[in-house]
């Protein structure tokens, strides 16, 4: 595997990016911690508190889950950084999560607690993030606005910051060609040859969150590959699970996650156009994604397996 970045070793995805990030904070505190923090509110600690700032990624908190990043000092504030990328932004795809968060905030004793929520773009209907978010202070933020932040840093002084790791924030920032998706799943409730049927006869794939905005969608086959792509048709469509098992049920009859679910609950399709065959296969490699994986068509091609393109 060609190693150009040690920050893109560590994955593709928000775990990731705000693992990076977390690292760089703890690096130089008086400077890039500082900066990070007076973005979500903290400003004018001094020198000696932001060395005294901790810095967690993964944090297991009981049974409430794992938190991607905590900034906490002594007893003047706790910060939970939620992070995103490339899913929906709308509060209700991610409430369960959200009040999770916002209950541990609760128990919290301290003078300031933050809910910080960081995805692709900043969320324009609040309604529902400060019903669920209601008595902690919270705050949505956009990747980007991140990412300008520390690039001012970078364009005073060179040294402040790892080159490697803003050209790595930079690139997961980039709009992708190609969404690849995966066909069937892996515990085999959702049969290839079906889906194959579905996506000939009804020209989409169906999501239950909402993927990063590409051009092409490519599909994968657990232990085969991809060879085969098709244009996409943007933006993608929001509906209902209830609306999509309707059509679902012609090709799963009495399925049980089909049968079972709501109009209540947001669903996209990812309408597409002609399927056409790439020029080779890209082999599995042994490896197979459950999760959208994004990428240029220059990535895809030469790739020598899907495991390759992923890691």
């Amino acid at each position: 595997m060609k190693v150009d970045n040690i920050f893109a070793l560590i994955g593709n995805d928000e775990n990731a990016l705000t693992k990076s990030l977390a690292f760089q904070c703890t690096q130089k505190k008086e400077i890039i911690l500082k900066s990070v923090l007076s973005l979500f509110g903290i400003k004018r600690l001094s020198t000696n508190s932001l060395h005294n700032v901790k810095v967690e990624v993964q944090v297991q908190e009981g049974k409430k889950g794992i938190t991607d990043i905590e900034f906490e000092l002594d007893d003047k504030f706790i910060i939970i950084l939620e992070a995103k990328i490339g899913l929906s932004t709308t509060p209700t795809d991610w409430e369960e999560q959200l009040q999770r968060y916002n209950n541990i905030l609760r128990e919290k004793k301290y003078p300031i607690k933050k809910l910080i929520f960081v995805s692709d773009t900043i969320q324009t209907d609040k309604k529902n993030f400060n019903e669920i978010t209601e008595g902690i202070e919270h705050q949505w933020i956009s990747w980007i606005d991140i990412y300008k932040k520390l690039n001012k840093i970078k364009k005073m002084d060179e040294t402040t910051i790892d080159r490697q790791f803003m050209q790595f924030f930079k690139e997961m920032l980039m709009e992708k060609e190609i969404v690849i998706v995966p066909i069937g799943n892996a515990k085999g409730k959702l049969n290839v040859s079906v889906e194959w049927k579905i996506i000939e006869d009804q020209h989409f794939y169906r999501y239950p969150s909402k993927p990063r905005e590409a051009l092409y969608i490519a599909f994968f086959i657990k232990g085969v590959g991809i060879e085969k792509m098709a244009k996409l048709k943007l933006p993608y469509k929001t509906t209902t699970w209830g609306e999509i098992s309707k059509i679902m049920l012609k090709y799963y009859p009495n399925h049980e996650w089909y049968t079972n679910t709501s109009n209540q609950e947001r669903g996209y399709l990812l309408e597409f156009k002609d399927i056409f065959n790439l020029p080779h296969l890209i082999p599995s490699g042994g490896y197979g994604p459950q999760n959208p994986i994004y990428c240029t068509f220059k990535e895809l091609l030469t790739a020598e397996s899907v495991k390759k393109l992923h890691y």
